[in-house]
């Protein structure tokens, strides 16, 4: 939500800001597409995440920095690429953890906290943008990336629980 603003301050016009926004866009569908399941079995699950809160932090912290209109393509792209790229290792870990009649439940409340996160977000980013700028809101969304990334590198190391499916029983009347 505070992109937009940002990119304001600089001489790059809406045409260039709605492109820099389609093509991270597109960028974002041909990774989840082509690459995010070779990501996932090169490095894992969890390392699909830790790497991609890792990179978020540190384009949130490039981003108030970009002035010209590659800057923000560029830095757009990695920053959308990195954070979408772990929704299927989050749903995938989701999945894992829970027996198959839950999963559904589990995956929607998922989704639920997602959504929670968009209503809330940008009125919130926006809110610490006008009254402290750029660079303090971008510092504050890297630092809860690396705060994440902190928690999820920890739970990354506990032993994963297995769920076990009791096999269901027909019955004959």
């Amino acid at each position: 939500a505070t992109l937009p603003m940002l990119i304001g301050k600089t001489n790059i016009g809406t045409g260039e800001t709605g492109l820099i926004f389609s093509v991270g866009t597109l960028a974002v569908v041909l990774v989840n597409v082509f690459l995010v399941e070779r990501l996932i079995k090169k490095i894992g699950l969890w390392g699909n995440i830790l790497a991609g809160m890792v990179c978020a932090a540190i384009f949130y912290i490039v981003l108030p920095f970009c002035g010209s209109f590659w800057a923000f393509m560029i830095t757009n792209l990695v920053l959308g690429i990195s954070t979408s790229s772990m929704r299927p290792a989050h749903i995938t870990l989701i999945a894992s953890q829970i027996g198959a009649t839950e999963q559904s439940v589990a995956q929607a409340a998922y989704l639920q906290w997602t959504a929670i996160g968009n209503i809330f977000g940008p009125p919130l980013g926006t809110a610490i943008y006008s009254g402290a700028g750029g660079i303090l809101t971008y510092l504050i969304a890297a630092a809860l990336f690396l705060a994440g990334s902190g928690y999820a590198y920890r739970i990354s190391k506990t032993p994963a629980r297995v769920v076990v499916q009791k096999p269901e029983v027909a019955v004959q009347e």
